[in-house]
């Protein structure tokens, strides 16, 4: 089941651009956010993997002490 679809959104998340330039020239595509009627799952329809990039402008840190703490206390 179709919930909302959007024709131009950025493919990476937590991909920091070094310029304005390129930013603004990042990668996108189209989305569709679908969810299976009978668990609710919910997925992009319009996923493509081959338009994924990963390499050292991406960053996935969430500097957070909140979660620092809540990390160091599972370690512990």
């Amino acid at each position: 089941m179709l919930l909302i679809s959007r024709a131009k959104m950025p493919v990476m998340q937590n991909y920091v651009y070094p310029t304005r330039k390129a930013a603004l020239a990042a990668p996108c595509a189209h989305f569709s956010l679908m969810a299976c009627p009978e668990c609710g799952f919910a997925f992009n329809g319009s996923f493509n993997p081959d338009l994924l990039h990963y390499d050292e402008h991406y960053d996935n840190r969430v500097p957070s002490a909140v979660f620092e703490t809540y990390y160091g206390e599972i370690a512990d």
